[in-house]
C-alpha cells in the first residue's frame, strides 16, 4: 500500500543542514528579540508599609452667614453623613458681617444692608450645628476671616479706643462669643496671634500641613501664597477653587485654594463674573502627617464624592 505524503513528512527526520539553520534562525530571531527589549529597568522599591490608622480631616471653607448658598451648604451637610473625620478645620469668613459692620467696605446696594447682625449670626450658628450633628464633637478650629475681623474694628471704633470696654464689648459680640465656641469645643485661631511656632499670625499647623484664612487674592493665589509660605498651606478667602505645586530644595509642597459655600454672584460685584466655584476639601492623613489633598466641587448643588462613598470607593 502506498505511504501518504504527510505521514512520510511527519516521520522523516532532519538533516544536519536544516537542523544547522534552524539553531542559526533560532539565534537571530533571539538577537532581535534583545536588541528590542528596553534597555532601561525599573528598579521596584519596597512596599511602603502605612503604620498606625489613617483618619479624614474636613476643611470647610468661606460660607457668610446669610449670605450661604443653601444647595452647596445642603452637598456638604449630605456628604459629612457618609464621612467619618477626626478633624473639622473652618477656614473663616462664616459670618459675613454685613450690613452696619460693613462700614470699612464700601457698600454698593440697598439690599446688601438687608440682614441684621443678629440674622447673620443665627445663619452661622445654624451651620456649624448641622456640621456638628454629622461630626460630633471632633477635633475642630475655627480661623477667623476678615470679615469676623469687622466686629473687632467695630468695636474699637464705638469704645473711642478704650481698652477695657472694648475687651467688654468683644466679650459679649466677638465671634467666639456669638458662635457659642467654647461650648461647642471648636478652638478659635485669632488673626492677631501665632500658633505652632509659625512665623505668621492666624496660621496654624496639622501634621505637615498649615492652614490660614488667606494671604493673597485673585487667579493666582496658590502660586503666591505658596511662595511667600515655604511650606504645605490650604486657605480660603479667594472663594477660587485652584492649587499649585512645586519642587524646591527640601522636596515637594502644594498650595490649595478650597473654594467657597456663599452665593456666588455677590452684590458688590456688580455685573461681573465671580469666578467662585462652590467646593470643600478633605485629607486622608497618615499617623506621621503625611496627607493627600482632596478639593471636592460642587455643581449645581450636588457632590460627586456622595456618589464615589456609597459605591464604596
Amino acid at each position: 500500500m502506498a505511504r501518504k505524503l504527510t505521514d512520510v513528512v511527519k516521520n522523516s527526520k532532519p538533516s544536519a543542514e536544516v537542523k544547522r539553520l534552524t539553531k542559526i534562525i533560532e539565534t537571530q530571531q533571539q538577537q532581535i528579540d534583545e536588541e528590542r527589549s528596553a534597555k532601561f529597568k525599573l528598579k521596584l522599591g519596597r512596599k511602603k508599609s502605612i503604620k498606625g490608622k489613617t483618619f479624614v480631616r474636613v476643611i470647610i471653607p468661606d460660607s457668610h452667614g446669610s449670605h450661604i448658598d443653601q444647595g452647596a451648604a445642603s452637598a456638604l451637610l449630605n456628604d459629612l453623613e457618609l464621612l467619618t473625620p477626626k478633624q473639622v478645620v473652618f477656614l473663616g469668613d462664616h459670618l459675613d458681617c454685613g450690613g452696619f459692620l460693613a462700614q470699612h467696605f464700601c457698600l454698593g446696594f440697598l439690599p446688601e444692608t438687608g440682614a441684621s447682625f443678629a440674622e447673620d449670626v443665627a445663619a452661622a450658628n445654624e451651620f456649624l450645628d448641622q456640621v456638628q450633628q454629622r461630626t460630633g464633637n471632633v477635633e475642630s478650629y475655627y480661623l477667623q476671616g476678615n470679615h469676623e475681623s469687622r466686629i473687632e474694628k467695630w468695636i474699637i471704633k464705638e469704645t473711642l479706643r478704650n481698652p477695657a470696654d472694648a475687651q467688654m464689648f468683644y466679650d459679649m459680640f466677638g465671634t467666639e462669643a456669638v458662635l457659642n465656641l467654647k461650648k461647642r469645643k471648636i478652638d478659635i485661631v485669632d488673626r492677631d496671634k501665632c500658633y505652632n511656632g509659625l512665623p505668621n499670625r492666624g496660621m496654624i499647623r496639622l501634621g505637615k500641613c498649615c492652614f490660614t484664612h488667606g494671604l493673597r487674592c485673585g487667579v493666582n493665589a496658590p502660586k503666591a501664597t505658596l511662595d511667600d509660605v515655604g511650606d504645605n498651606i490650604v486657605f480660603g478667602h479667594t472663594h477660587r477653587l485652584g492649587s499649585f505645586i512645586k519642587t524646591n530644595i527640601h522636596g515637594t509642597i502644594g498650595s490649595w485654594s478650597m473654594g467657597c459655600l456663599c452665593e456666588l454672584a455677590p452684590l458688590y460685584g456688580d455685573t461681573r463674573i465671580s469666578g467662585w466655584a462652590h467646593a470643600y476639601g478633605l485629607q486622608i492623613v497618615e499617623s506621621d502627617g503625611t496627607f493627600l489633598t482632596i478639593q471636592v466641587p460642587i455643581v449645581n448643588s450636588q457632590s460627586l464624592l456622595t456618589h464615589l462613598l456609597k459605591a464604596g470607593l
